[in-house]
């Protein structure tokens, strides 16, 4: 499939992690090959092999973990709430910054709907740190440091322009890629 490279380069960090057995789909249903979706759920140990792995990826953008899914903003912020915010008080302390991004796979995101995924965040997630911006002087951003978060949060959307199919997914960013 148009993505199996990256599940065999996954399959090859984890085996060097001593993991040979984690469990992963693609996450549309039915979508075997990963012809469909550019996401793919994983169950790891924990996050310190999250942020191992993808530090050593070349293929993948991160390690995410999903507070919510769903078909719907609604749907997908309600398992949101439902994840518990006791899961979510480490990321949500005072004296840390968080920030929220967004990627649309298959489509685009616009300033009125990010409002209101931003809206409906903070309405299920109990923030309490400081909201991180792009810094900017004078307009131009003073490197990657400059607007990186203690937290980072991610809207995602799966569309592929396919009405009714929709998959969104709101969470925590375990690991990052190196850049």
């Amino acid at each position: 499939g148009r993505y199996s490279f990256r599940q065999a380069e996954l399959r090859a960090l984890l085996e060097m992690e001593g993991i040979t057995d984690a469990p992963m789909r693609w996450t549309r249903e039915g979508d075997a090959d990963g012809m469909d979706s550019a996401f793919m759920e994983i169950e790891l140990p924990n996050e310190d092999v999250a942020r191992r792995v993808a530090q050593r990826s070349v293929c993948m953008k991160g390690i995410f973990h999903p507070w919510g899914s769903g078909k719907t903003q609604d749907e997908c912020f309600e398992k949101v709430k439902e994840f518990g915010a006791d899961k979510m008080e480490p990321y949500c302390r005072e004296g840390s910054s968080f920030r929220i991004n967004f990627y649309s796979y298959g489509g685009k995101i616009g300033s009125a709907a990010s409002k209101a995924v931003i809206d409906r965040a903070f309405s299920v997630v109990p923030f309490k740190g400081q909201v991180q911006l792009d810094k900017t002087k004078k307009g131009v951003k003073q490197g990657a440091a400059a607007h990186r978060a203690d937290h980072q949060f991610w809207y995602f959307e799966d569309t592929r322009c396919i009405p009714g199919e929709e998959v969104l997914h709101f969470g925590s960013m375990t690991g990052a890629v190196k850049g």
